[in-house]
């Protein structure tokens, strides 16, 4: 969970000009919009968790997996299960804005 040179969160690092050339002193932009991308196929246990910074400061990837899942195999559905992920990292100290989202049935 970094930041781009300290300063920007790397959520927020696609548009920030002054991490690009010119008004930088690097030889090439700092940030750049080009996306990296990696396919997985998922199979019907398999879901996913999108969130920002705001839920990632509170939560470690396994924590955040293990809550899901629990949540999950209780019958919750995934908008629920967003919603409490999104209220314990409140309870946690967030105090950050969160946007979250759990999704599965992605095959």
């Amino acid at each position: 969970h970094g930041s781009v040179m300290g300063a920007l969160a790397v959520s927020r690092a696609l548009g920030d000009k002054s991490f690009k050339m010119p008004l930088n002193d690097a030889r090439g932009d700092y940030v750049t919009a080009s996306p990296y991308l990696h396919f997985e196929n998922f199979s019907n246990t398999d879901f996913l968790i999108c969130a920002c910074d705001g839920f990632w400061d509170t939560f470690n990837y396994q924590d955040a997996v293990d809550l899901a899942q629990e949540k999950r195999k209780l019958g919750l559905s995934p908008e629920l299960i967003s919603k409490l992920l999104v209220s314990e990292a409140l309870e946690r100290g967030s105090m950050d804005n969160i946007s979250l989202v759990v999704a599965w049935g992605l095959c």
